[in-house]
């Protein structure tokens, strides 16, 4: 009879185990003692982002996009019955340091997690191409990530030329990516010379600024612009971390017929189609995957210019180029652009396409749910097995 009873208070503490490792989102049997951060997360983010609790060595670990403000985030924290934690979940804390939350139990007993939140790195775009009516004009930046790069021709500057011939219109563009306040050099090139000793202009509320001083003319076909965020160069004047700079190398037209030197042929006055190709939104198909299982990263990408056109797509993992594609489109239209990306190692990463965030996602070991069907499998195997056992010691005992 002792071993009847044993079996069968085995057989209950079994089925007790094995309710107790289904998956998140069923009841949990209320425990004193306990007091786990089971998930720290920030909702209120877009996209939200999940934390990476260890429980082993009660670490939480989260990795927010680049430029989120760290100072004044709200977490949504998810605690095991009967548990309660210091600071509150929803309150703004300031997370530019290491965060140490408080974990207390319904008997008093606390473990304390320390909540770490990483910045992640700004995407990296150094270099862009646009075509003129010369030819493809290069730009290089030594930082920063620069984009919306556009010609303006000859015939569209609004601000009195004074005498200058713009060879190639002006361009505009952005630098993104800055520390505020930060400097940043741009390096164009030109397919054809342009006169040593030409100047560069900025056209501003309808006058032309000489920004030649900032610029190093180094051969007929390269210029060295140097731009300060909020500074010198900077249209918007805000010290933002984003440098806005529309401009164009020029030179005096020393003729009486202002025709140009037979270095840089006039260009036509009518208007240039170009193509403007970017990507406008991006998303994830999960927020949550097992080491290994891929995540398929969608990016909506058009071209809102007058003119066909090619571009580089690129992929970017915690800041880090992944993968790039080419895409064509012709003016006025769309198409989406598709990549997978996949980690073996347990963490959140943060996934962008080009400058715009995709969203992160979160590889889990206890995401694959085959681990939850092989414990419960595991436990009905040994649940028949006791069964078996139980069943056996009856009949010898019946005998």
């Amino acid at each position: 009879m002792k071993n009847g009873r044993l079996v069968k208070t085995l057989i209950s503490l079994l089925f007790c185990t094995t309710f107790l490792a289904v998956p998140a989102g069923n009841v949990y049997a209320t425990c004193d003692s306990c007091k786990s951060i089971t998930s720290f997360n920030f909702n209120a983010l877009s996209p939200a982002v999940i934390g990476v609790v260890n429980e082993s060595a009660h670490t939480v670990a989260l990795t927010v996009p680049f430029g989120t403000d760290v100072t004044s985030l709200v977490p949504t924290i998810t605690l095991s019955s009967g548990t309660w934690v210091s600071p509150p979940s929803g309150v703004a804390h300031n997370f530019t340091a290491p965060q140490t939350y408080r974990a207390t139990a319904g008997d008093s007993s606390f473990q304390d997690y320390i909540v770490t939140v990483t910045v992640a790195a700004a995407p990296v775009q150094t270099s862009a191409s646009v075509n003129t009516g010369l030819g493809p004009v290069n730009f290089a930046i030594n930082t920063g990530f620069i984009s919306g790069l556009v010609n303006l021709p000859p015939a569209s500057i609004t601000c009195s030329a004074g005498g200058f011939i713009f060879p190639y219109g002006m361009f505009s563009y952005s630098i993104t990516y800055l520390t505020p306040g930060a400097t940043a050099t741009v390096t164009i090139h030109t397919p054809v010379a342009v006169p040593m000793g030409s100047k560069v202009f900025k056209c501003q509320n309808g006058s032309l600024t000489d920004f030649s001083q900032y610029v190093q003319q180094t051969d007929p076909y390269t210029f060295i612009l140097t731009l300060k965020d909020g500074g010198q160069g900077d249209a918007d004047g805000l010290a933002n971390g984003t440098i806005v700079d529309p401009c164009g190398p020029a030179f005096l037209d020393t003729s009486n017929n202002h025709r140009s030197s037979p270095q840089v042929p006039i260009m036509d006055q009518g208007p240039t189609a170009i193509a403007n190709i970017a990507v406008q939104s991006a998303s994830l198909s999960t927020a949550k995957v097992a080491p290994g299982a891929p995540v398929t990263v969608t990016a909506d990408v058009s071209n809102q210019g007058t003119a066909d056109g090619t571009a580089q797509i690129k992929l970017y993992v915690n800041g880090q180029e992944e993968a790039n594609q080419g895409v064509m489109l012709s003016s006025g239209s769309r198409t989406p652009v598709k990549f997978t990306v996949s980690r073996d190692e347990p963490g959140t990463y943060s996934v962008y396409v080009g400058s715009i965030p995709a969203g992160t996602f979160e590889v889990d070991h206890f995401a694959d749910p085959n681990i939850i069907l092989y414990i419960s499998g595991a436990l009905l195997l040994l649940a028949l097995v006791i069964g078996l056992i139980y069943m056996t010691s009856r009949k010898q005992q019946a005998r």
